[in-house]
């Protein structure tokens, strides 16, 4: 099986990396995409995060407390940008037919649907599963 994991950075990072350390001892597994692993320097992102959500059967979308994205200056949520790379990779996964799990991280909870765009609010009515460090 092929599994992707989907994080953002400033959110959950260290998370991701242990998640997918912990997940490659899985027999079950065959391969884990995870963007600092499975894209080298030079390659098209946008081509490559397509490509890997094409292959993968699940996705894990690791949300943090801060995976929205809100701005405190009031600028628009990141999640709400055309370009974030995180809204791509949830509408790709969503699109397709990756199985996607919403892992809710150190006690964040599910976003608001009307805190999404409507290409990604079908995201919150899948069940979580909630991890804690």
């Amino acid at each position: 099986m092929k599994l992707f994991i989907s994080y953002r950075r400033g959110d959950t990072k260290a998370f991701a990396g242990r998640l997918a350390d912990r997940l490659k001892q899985e027999s079950q597994i065959d391969e884990i995409f995870i963007d600092v692993d499975a894209i080298d320097a030079g390659a098209d992102f946008k081509n490559k995060i397509t490509d890997a959500l094409k292959k993968s059967a699940v996705c894990l979308v690791l949300i943090g407390k801060d995976w929205v994205g809100a701005s405190a200056s009031g600028a628009p949520a990141r999640i709400s940008e055309e370009g974030d790379f995180i809204r791509l990779e949830v509408r790709e996964a969503l699109a397709g037919q990756t199985k996607v799990i919403p892992v809710l991280v150190d006690g964040a909870a599910m976003p608001d649907t009307h805190d999404l765009p409507q290409d990604v609010q079908r995201l919150t009515s899948l069940n979580a599963i909630s991890v804690r460090h």
